[in-house]
């Protein structure tokens, strides 16, 4: 349902939407973090479709390096970055869109989105859902990321006021 509603909204605004659910996570002041693994959890995924699986299957390098980068960059921007505490992300279900050419000109006919759980151990964890009506797929992974670092920041700031 929560799926269905983000899907929508995003239809209708043209636009990116991120939820955050399941939370418990607590972030102490100056806790800084780095990005530990990010792992494709197909098993969990909610479709059999070998058409998506295939396509997550042939591009989760490319994906997860830009998942990386873009949580690296925001977790900088966000006095975040540094040893201290790992960041592990499990993405544990997925829809790139159909068509790659689609998505790559901005005028794919199906709604993408990502979601994972997002652990830091001893912290806590919490659940993200990004999704996007149209554009590509990469800068979607880009905007998960980032609202992941600015998620752990919030948490940060709000456990520290």
């Amino acid at each position: 349902m929560t799926r269905t509603l983000l899907l929508l909204a995003a239809a209708l605004v043209g636009c990116t939407t991120t939820e955050t659910y399941e939370s418990d996570l607590v972030v102490p002041a100056g806790l800084k973090v780095t990005l530990g693994q990010v792992r494709f959890a197909y098993r969990d995924w909610s479709t059999d479709m070998a058409e998506i699986l295939d396509r997550a299957r042939a591009h989760e390098e490319a994906w997860t390096s830009v998942i990386r980068h873009a949580f690296e960059k925001e977790a900088a921007a966000r006095d975040l970055a540094g040893p201290g505490a790992t960041v592990e992300i499990s993405v544990t279900d997925m829809r790139p869109g159909r068509s790659a050419f689609a998505w790559w000109v901005g005028s794919g006919d199906e709604r993408a989105w990502v979601e994972a759980r997002v652990e830091i151990p001893d912290h806590g964890s919490f659940v993200i859902e990004t999704s996007q009506a149209r554009g590509r797929f990469e800068s979607l992974l880009e905007t998960f990321s980032g609202k992941i670092a600015k998620q752990i920041a919030a948490r940060r700031a709000a456990a520290n006021p």
